[in-house]
């Protein structure tokens, strides 16, 4: 036992994945208690109807920070890095006003009697918006400056409070509602508990805002541009290739359909959330550094890969064998369709648990182009199996196992590319403009903060 604790405290990487992994185990025990009584609390339309709101806000999350969140972890100096926040936080502040107005024209466009379940909320979609990136921006922060305990707290505030709130306003009657507001509620705690951990951790240090200012944001802004160029498309795709079924499944089928949906992706994706994100945040600090310093990181991920599909592969068999008989017993007989979905949708997430943490090697490489055209592949393959199960055989279930091919595709390509990113057989290269920029970036910061 000595000996497991002293090769634990030798190793950073393990460390800093177990703080994030006991922070995320406490973060989930609340929801994953709560859950069978949520699930009797809200019906299926509403779970589809927050699926669809989630999906919109994740998409516009994308575009209102750029993806500058990313870029945070790339400059050598804290002075840089901030520069690159402030970026991140004038776009978020722009796209979000932009969705406020377009929110205000499309309610009085539409007459109240008409009003759906996304109407009745749509002004809660730029207030989403703005936390939801304030939240990634700010994560990436202290991601980048090995803050974990203060990142696990974090998600421990926000699921709790998301989990209370949407339970305590279903049983006050805002069931239409209570999903989204809960949300917002939630994110909106643990953005100020991340502000606030900001404002402590660096308020005294002067030298890291000596230089913050419109045109130097600007500067930085443009030394990215990779980012909110390619990857703010990327990642719009690769949201899309999530949330699209959501969308679809509410438009052209019906809010129950795509509310078993949702609900299989939220309980199969606690595992995700549990461990390989944890995983996923350490492995995107180490590999961006070892990449910037030219050194490989490909035995860290082959160490990774295996260990994430040995935990997953347990949970990947008992959703194989037992996964509709499961839902039923836990969330009760209305979701036994949920749990068809999640028999049928395992191997997809196996692949996703094992693989999809990885991903971000082809990021911190800013190999943003092969991840473009591999969401825009995604993207491709999920509307084709939509055409062909809802115009073609005109079956629900055949979309889902549609999907479920789909889904494991990319992640295998996915994770082919971002093995080859790891052992550093994609060389980064630099335009010319991009070294100018970096040469009077060096001459500018002239020492680390």
């Amino acid at each position: 036992m000595r000996r497991i604790i002293d090769y634990i405290l030798a190793r950073p990487f393990i460390q800093n994945v177990l703080t994030l992994i006991s922070g995320t185990v406490l973060a989930q025990i609340l929801p994953v208690i709560l859950s069978p009584i949520l699930t009797r609390v809200y019906l299926p339309t509403h779970f589809g109807g927050f699926a669809l709101y989630v999906g919109v806000t994740a998409l516009l999350s994308v575009f209102a920070t750029g993806r500058y969140e990313y870029a945070l972890l790339l400059p050598k100096t804290k002075r840089a890095a901030v520069q690159v926040l402030a970026m991140g936080y004038i776009t978020n502040i722009i796209v979000t006003t932009l969705v406020f107005l377009l929110a205000i024209i499309c309610y009085f466009i539409q007459k109240p009697a008409s009003l759906t379940f996304l109407d009745e909320g749509i002004f809660l979609i730029p207030l989403g918006t703005l936390f939801v990136s304030s939240y990634q921006l700010l994560n990436l922060w202290f991601n980048r400056i090995q803050k974990y305990k203060i990142l696990a707290t974090s998600r421990i505030i926000r699921s709790f409070s998301i989990a209370l709130i949407s339970l305590l306003l279903g049983y006050l009657g805002y069931s239409r509602l209570g999903l989204l507001i809960g949300d917002i509620l939630g994110l909106t705690m643990a953005n100020i508990f991340l502000m606030y951990n900001f404002y402590r951790e660096h308020h005294q240090d002067k030298k890291m805002f000596s230089e913050l200012s419109l045109k130097r944001i600007m500067t930085w802004g443009r030394i990215y541009k990779k980012f909110p160029s390619f990857l703010t498309i990327s990642s719009a795709l690769n949201i899309s290739s999530t949330h699209l079924p959501n969308i679809l499944l509410s438009t052209y089928f019906t809010k129950p359909v795509a509310g078993f949906f949702s609900h299989t992706q939220r309980i199969t994706g606690m595992p995700v959330a549990l461990i390989s994100r944890a995983v996923s945040d350490v492995l995107r600090q180490r590999g961006s550094y070892n990449i910037s310093n030219n050194t490989r990181v490909d035995d860290l991920y082959i160490k990774a890969f295996l260990t994430l599909f040995t935990i997953g592969f347990i949970p990947f068999l008992v959703l194989v064998f037992f996964a509709p008989d499961l839902f039923v017993v836990i969330f009760g007989e209305n979701w036994r369709e949920s749990g068809v979905y999640a028999q049928i949708l395992a191997p997809v997430f196996l692949l996703h648990f094992s693989l999809s943490p990885l991903s971000v090697m082809i990021i911190i490489a800013e190999k943003q182009k092969q991840d473009l055209f591999l969401r825009i592949f995604s993207v491709i393959l999920i509307i084709s199996s939509f055409l062909a199960a809802r115009f073609v055989f005109h079956d629900n279930l055949l979309f889902i196992k549609l999907l479920a091919l789909s889904y494991c595709t990319t992640y295998l390509i996915e994770g082919y590319l971002s093995y080859n990113c790891a052992k550093g057989t994609l060389k980064k290269e630099k335009t010319h403009e991009e070294s100018k920029l970096y040469a009077n970036r060096e001459e500018s910061l002239q020492s680390e903060v």
